[in-house]
């Protein structure tokens, strides 16, 4: 069959589905044999479905010799007479009509907005020429997504003993360098520690720190030939995966997996894929880019300014901005804009808000109180004219002078309204502990933090250490990436009670 009928040179077709259908009353002859040659079967792109008939039929064997899912593609007959009803002939058929054709899936994919991340096995278990295969299979796979044009970011983590970030979604911007990227990786071997790749791409790869957007889909595309070393740790990070509104994808290569831990790992049934070896990997690859590219993104709340949040809100805002050498001048620039945005949302005009800046690096700097400007134009001027001078990173210097001395009545602090701090910075402080402790006493004193992290050099157990909750974290990319929180940043802002 796989030789002969599905030869081109008796008529088989390329790039259209290859399906074969097996009737059988009874066992095989040589059953090592058949195994083999199903294998090679469904390895060459031959979807395999099988219906036995009567009682003595070895349904583990046909089970064996289908294409996966075995529970879907085998079907059992009690009499040969049945198979004249309507339910085999419309079973056989519905699954034979939907089995994809292999034609790129261009259209599902272009235009859409989505972070996509790889992780992938790369455990001792996967030999060097599989593990290259597996690399093959996801350079042609990000072949189908809209990379060039930016809707579509890919990052890939690795996985064994330990995970490895192969790149984040912000490191490519064209659809040859993730290729690039993907098929340059090396394979190290080690354990498979599936739980430790999931926490990652989760709190890692998933931060807009590292490119991850607001309001697009987040898929999570899993590759392992093995049961995981912890399933039970599996389980969990998989769940929060799923809570977190993560879409995961799910393939198995080989028989050495847990389907049950694959289904775990997946956000839904359909989601589970499961190949034989990594050579048949590319068989499945247009009907995943299908997939993928067709998942819904998530509804987008934040993209129309916070006015109502805002309009009224009495409140003191005093910006603490990171001024430290490690920025350069044109991100300078670029997070000043950012500020000069952001006061657009406060109702300063009607003297509800009011607005104050100091910028810190060795030395603190007050560039205006909140008594200092009542106009929102007078401050977004004043906020686009400072000017960077660079040292070092003294946070907690910055922290004492926004408590002591922004937030007094003296500088037009009012003590019957909100107060906020908002500190952007780009690394960790020079002196963590003493950060820690001004962070506790402004807290104390009753004063609301908000921390935005700017670049990959920025220490989250710190920025959560000056915020008042985690859920006033914010991480970004890079000062070109800010614009992407404005918006909840300013609601945040605004719903400060």
């Amino acid at each position: 069959m796989r030789t002969d009928l599905f030869s081109p040179i008796n008529g088989a077709r390329a790039r259209v589905a290859k399906i074969c259908i097996l009737l059988t009353d009874g066992q095989s002859s040589y059953p090592k044999e058949t195994l083999v040659q199903a294998r090679l079967a469904k390895e060459s792109g031959i979807t395999i479905l099988a219906i036995g008939i009567g009682d003595r039929v070895d349904e583990q064997e046909l089970r064996t010799v289908v294409s996966p899912p075995a529970n879907q593609n085998y079907f059992h007959s009690s009499t040969f007479d049945r198979l004249k009803e309507k339910l085999f002939p419309e079973l056989i058929g519905q699954i034979a009509c939907d089995e994809q054709e292999d034609q790129p899936p261009v259209e599902a994919c272009q235009g859409k907005n989505a972070d996509i991340i790889f992780v992938v096995d790369m455990s001792s278990s996967i030999w060097v020429k599989h593990f290259k295969e597996e690399l093959e299979f996801l350079a042609d796979l990000v072949s189908n997504f809209d990379i060039n044009s930016g809707k579509t970011r890919v990052g890939m983590v690795t996985f064994s003993t330990a995970t490895e970030v192969q790149f984040y979604l912000d490191k490519y911007r064209s659809r040859e360098d993730v290729r690039e990227a993907i098929l340059s990786t090396q394979s190290h071997g080690g354990l498979t520690n599936t739980h430790l790749a999931l926490q990652r791409a989760r709190y890692e790869m998933f931060s807009m720190k590292h490119g991850s957007r607001r309001g697009v889909a987040h898929i999570c595309i899993v590759i392992t030939d093995g049961v995981s070393r912890i399933p039970e740790m599996t389980l969990i990070e998989s769940n929060l995966n799923h809570e977190a509104g993560i879409d995961v994808f799910a393939i198995s290569v080989g028989h050495e997996v847990d389907v049950k831990e694959l289904h775990h790992i997946a956000s839904k049934p359909e989601y589970v894929f499961e190949v034989n070896g990594y050579g048949a990997l590319k068989h499945i690859t247009n009907i995943l880019a299908v997939k993928t590219c067709q998942e819904d993104e998530p509804p987008v709340v934040d993209n129309e300014p916070p006015v109502v949040a805002c309009r009224g809100k009495r409140e003191d805002v005093v910006f603490i901005v990171d001024m430290s050498s490690s920025i350069w001048v044109v991100d300078f620039q670029e997070q000043l804009k950012f500020l000069s945005d952001l006061v657009g949302f406060f109702d300063i005009n009607g003297d509800n808000a009011r607005v104050g800046l100091l910028t810190f690096s060795t030395d603190t700097r007050v560039h205006f109180y909140l008594n200092t400007y009542n106009v929102q134009e007078e401050v977004s001027k004043a906020i686009l004219a400072i000017k960077s001078e660079g040292g070092l990173t003294n946070t907690h210097l910055a922290l004492q002078k926004a408590l002591y001395e922004m937030m007094t009545p003296m500088h037009g602090s009012r003590s019957e309204v909100d107060h906020v701090i908002i500190v952007f910075t780009d690394g960790l402080s020079r002196v963590p502990r003493l950060t820690a402790r001004q962070a506790h006493k402004t807290h104390q004193a009753g004063v609301e933090v908000i921390a935005v992290g700017v670049g990959d050099r920025t220490n989250k157990a710190e920025l959560e250490q000056i915020a008042s909750r985690k859920e006033f974290v914010f991480e970004v990319s890079g000062y070109n990436t800010l614009q992407e929180i404005g918006n909840i940043l300013a609601r945040k802002t605004c719903e400060v009670t």
